[in-house]
């Protein structure tokens, strides 16, 4: 089930991140803002672990295939499509296995 993407994070403009930049507030989502907010939680877990973790993937992939996957990960089921797949439950196209719930995440990987 290799593919884009693996994971996801919040990717609407309108809910993403607040950014406070050059003396204003911004709010930006999409990969700008997903990407640095996965690697601060892997750096967080390499801190957590004393270590650094190397390629990620395999843990991830095999705590989303795990019974305990609700515990890892926020399914996302509903939403747009990315163009010409939708969410659904489970691994898909648009969201990969969805958005870490961080406090469980961590101190596994």
């Amino acid at each position: 089930m290799r593919g884009v993407p693996d994971v996801a994070y919040d990717a609407n403009p309108n809910t993403g991140v607040s950014v406070y930049y050059a003396g204003s507030w911004y709010v930006f989502g999409g990969t700008s803002i997903g990407a640095p907010e996965w690697a601060g939680i892997i750096a967080i877990a390499a801190q957590y672990q004393g270590k650094s973790l190397g390629l990620v993937q395999p843990e991830i992939y095999s705590l989303a295939e795990s019974s305990s996957y609700s515990s890892y990960f926020h399914d996302i089921t509903s939403g747009p499509s990315n163009g010409y797949y939708y969410p659904s439950a489970g691994w898909d196209y648009v969201t990969g296995w969805g958005t870490p719930i961080a406090s469980n995440l961590v101190p596994k990987l």
